[in-house]
């Protein structure tokens, strides 16, 4: 019985994981836009810790624990799940950039280096400090109020990044999706985090419990699925592609807005970001988040590629 609903839970949780990854690869694929390449790698990454965490957990405590040394096994399982931690730590900050790259905003290297280096530093710290001074069953414990904070302040932080961004919900069609999905993102976090409190007493609950871990993630994937962000369409992208030529064909194909379309003109003349700002009469800032916005769309990653791209498909 035990290894039947093992099998099942594990089936599933892999299924889940496949099914979600798959959905964002198609999606990204027709919508062609940016943030579906950190909700990807999230979903990689998530999984990634689940499959190899969570999973090899519940393989070492119900599978090799009956016919080896309980203890041993013991240790090996915690040092598994330390070993996933940096899948989990990518996952929350390719979590927190969807929800960045949905309100088209930047991070800085700086504040990536520090991302990871005070989380993974965190993490190593308490491990050590729990270690020296406490007993297994404590150690256990407080792993599972660390995981549940951190993964809830993170799924918390990413969902509120969308159900606060009132000034870009202007820019999608439906924008009020946005703040739909923000709490969707709240609601996966709790799905994902709580039960965790409750596991590591009976083997039906950590496998029920691995498996809302599973269900959480893809729930945002679902609502997109279903109702995707597609950005708001520029006057020049209106009419028949056949009517267009040009640059005018290059802005409809890419979804570029005027406000863009006149950055990457000032653009492919040399100007710097801000001879483009002066020109514009807008300011630094604006001109590096319009620019990262058409990136996105264009798929390109610097302004060397982007004035190629445009020369390339248009007489400009």
């Amino acid at each position: 019985m035990k290894e039947t609903l093992f099998s099942i839970d594990f089936l599933l949780c892999l299924a889940v994981s496949i099914m979600g990854i798959l959905i964002t690869i198609e999606l990204r694929k027709s919508i062609r836009q940016g943030y579906f390449s950190s909700l990807l790698f999230f979903l990689v990454f998530y999984s990634a810790f689940g499959l190899y965490g969570m999973w090899g957990q519940q393989f070492l405590q119900y599978v090799l624990t009956p016919v080896e040394n309980p203890a041993l096994m013991g240790k090996i399982s915690r040092f598994l799940s330390f070993l996933g931690i940096p899948f989990l730590v990518t996952a929350w900050f390719m979590l927190v950039k969807f929800s960045l790259d949905i309100r088209f905003k930047t991070i800085n290297s700086y504040l990536v280096f520090t991302f990871f280096v005070v989380n993974v530093g965190c993490i190593i710290l308490s491990r050590i400090f729990l270690k020296e001074y406490s007993s297994d069953s404590v150690i256990t414990d407080s792993s599972r109020i660390f995981f549940t904070s951190f993964n809830l302040l993170y799924f918390f932080l990413a969902g509120f990044l969308l159900v606060l961004s009132r000034s870009c919900r202007k820019d999608y069609r439906g924008g009020s999706s946005i703040t739909v999905l923000g709490w969707l993102l709240i609601g996966s976090g709790i799905l994902a985090s709580i039960p965790f409190l409750f596991s590591g007493n009976y083997y039906v609950v950590d496998l029920f419990v691995t498996l809302l871990f599973f269900l959480g993630m893809i729930v945002p994937v679902l609502f997109l699925k279903m109702a995707p962000l597609m950005p708001l369409k520029s006057a020049s992208a209106q009419g028949p592609s056949t009517e267009l030529h040009g640059f005018e064909a290059f802005c409809r194909r890419f979804e570029i807005s005027h406000r863009e379309a006149e950055i990457i003109r000032e653009l492919c003349k040399g100007l710097t970001n801000q001879e483009i700002a002066d020109r514009l009469f807008i300011t630094l800032q604006t001109v590096k988040d319009h620019l990262y916005r058409i990136f996105i769309k264009t798929e390109v990653k610097s302004r060397v590629q982007l004035v190629n791209l445009v020369r390339g498909t248009t007489s400009l």
